[in-house]
């Protein structure tokens, strides 16, 4: 399977021009003949918009943008990050009594959304580890799925493989977005749960802000990760640019990433902030 990694200069607020980056690089990705065209965290509307997230007029405009990136699906999967909106198992309100917001990530092919394992949310996932540290403050915008679990009391309801289909064969795919691959320090491992459902690959979209050094920490926890049983290839996909959050301003470096099966880098994208559409055959990761 070929898979463009799609890193982009996601600014924050500006959906149209986030929209533009994508239709050039799933433009490109089409010629280049990709399967598979992946877009990082929350890249339609930007990661870092404070109370942004509370203006029910924009939450609108974004879940209208879903409809534009499906209709670009025709010959390509596109996985990217979007907000999500609207009743998820049964709970229709979030914290603070409006309609439940969640970050999440979507997956559209052939002008359809794609389908899950157990059928349920198709076309999307929503990320289940929120991080609430230093300039983050996700729980005040966003239902983790973390949450949703107290309900419906099996991860396997909210995580569930994505079945993708390319080169005549069904791809079990597990979308992660983030903080969710950084599960040492919460009560759900998200990776060891795809991996007990038989994956092929992963998929982790980020906003990951740079920081000195994340790069090495990032590589220490995939290794720990395929240390375990039955680690699979992963595809990991950062935005690059910066970012003003209102406190200060981050910056993100991409280094968009394809580790083996033994948590090894295998290819990527350049880590000096700019963007880069690259085309990674899976192949070489083993799969």
């Amino acid at each position: 399977m070929k898979i463009a990694l799609g890193q982009i200069k996601v600014k924050a607020g500006a959906l149209q021009e986030n929209l533009a980056a994508m239709k050039r690089m799933i433009d490109q990705a089409k010629q280049e003949q990709a399967d598979l065209i992946v877009f990082p965290e929350l890249c339609v509307s930007g990661y870092l918009l404070q109370d942004k997230w509370l203006d029910q007029n924009f939450v609108e405009t974004l879940q209208q943008a879903n409809e534009t990136i499906l209709s670009w699906s025709d010959s390509i999967g596109i996985i990217y990050g979007n907000l999500s909106t609207g009743p998820i198992h049964g709970i229709e309100k979030g914290r603070d009594g409006r309609p439940v917001r969640l970050n999440a990530a979507w997956f559209a092919h052939h002008g359809h959304w794609v389908k899950k394992m157990n059928q349920s949310c198709d076309g999307r996932t929503i990320k289940h580890l929120n991080p609430d540290y230093r300039i983050f403050d996700d729980s005040r915008y966003f239902l983790s799925g973390l949450e949703i679990q107290h309900q419906v009391q099996d991860p396997k309801e909210t995580l569930s493989p994505f079945l993708f289909e390319a080169d005549g064969r069904t791809y079990r795919i597990g979308v992660e977005i983030c903080e969710d691959l950084w599960s040492e320090d919460y009560a759900l491992d998200v990776t060891r749960c795809y991996l007990d459902q038989g994956v092929d690959f992963l998929v982790n979209i980020s906003a990951s802000c740079w920081t000195r050094g994340k790069e090495l920490a990032r590589d220490k926890r995939i290794i720990r990760h395929a240390a375990g049983r039955d680690f699979v290839p992963l595809v990991y996909v950062n935005c690059c640019g910066m970012q003003n959050s209102g406190k200060t301003i981050a910056v993100f470096d991409g280094d968009s990433t394809v580790y083996d099966a033994q948590g090894h880098r295998l290819d990527g994208c350049n880590d000096v902030f700019e963007e880069e559409c690259r085309l990674v055959d899976l192949t070489s990761a083993g799969l």
